[in-house]
């Protein structure tokens, strides 16, 4: 009796675990408005039989120039080795993002503190409510400063809102996001420090993009 209640249990447990799992795959990037009509541009390398989702800084404007089934892009570039000052103590973070600030035109970030206009620029930052409760608990943290050290550089960055935690089933992922300027200081101050220029030719590829469509758009495949 014991053994077959055991093994009921088990079997329970097992068919929700698996409802669940299928419930989080399913309802991956669901939650964007416009999810039907955002796209994530990957690059294909025949030569090594790779696709990766990055591709070069002048891509996203290339392809809005010169298609006209695409309404709007984003260029993401997400800062790894990101720390946050805290006190006295510089406190290590994941997800920094720096993206162009058509952001808000692809996903949906829902903001719950701050104008909502005008929320991204090269001095500001918008964090996560996770952020906010994690070094603001107790006060309003729009208007306040936070210092980002990264790899390369340390610099301060006004924050100027507090979005939503996005769901653990998302693709795109952010604690933080700031104007796609220090994505390019950062990549700059690097390769300059070791020697080599920016990397911002069509071959230099660090960025990721997502594209949406105009609505009522039929999209084939462009290679």
């Amino acid at each position: 009796m014991v053994l077959v209640f055991i093994g009921l249990t088990v079997g329970y447990t097992c068919s929700i675990f698996m409802i669940y799992y299928f419930l989080y795959e399913i309802n991956y990037d669901h939650y964007h408005q416009n999810k039907d009509r955002i796209y994530r541009v990957i690059s294909e390398h025949e030569e090594y039989e790779v696709s990766v989702p990055l591709t070069s800084i002048k891509l996203g404007p290339a392809l809005q120039n010169d298609l006209p089934e695409i309404d709007d892009f984003v260029r993401i570039y997400t800062i790894n080795n990101t720390w946050i000052k805290h006190k006295e103590d510089y406190i290590p973070e994941e997800f920094f993002v720096c993206a162009d600030p058509t952001i808000s035109n692809i996903f949906t970030i829902d903001i719950l503190e701050g104008n909502k206009q005008n929320l991204i620029t090269p001095g500001s930052v918008i964090i996560s409510e996770r952020m906010k409760n994690k070094y603001f608990p107790l006060e309003d943290p729009v208007g306040k400063y936070i210092e980002v050290k990264t790899r390369y550089r340390t610099f301060a960055l006004a924050i100027t809102g507090v979005f939503k935690d996005l769901p653990p089933n998302s693709t795109f992922k952010a604690n933080f996001i700031t104007h796609f300027h220090h994505a390019r200081e950062h990549l700059r101050v690097g390769f300059e420090k070791n020697g080599y220029p920016a990397p911002e030719s069509w071959v230099d590829a660090y960025y990721q993009i997502y594209i949406i469509k105009k609505e009522h758009q039929y999209t084939t495949s462009v290679r």
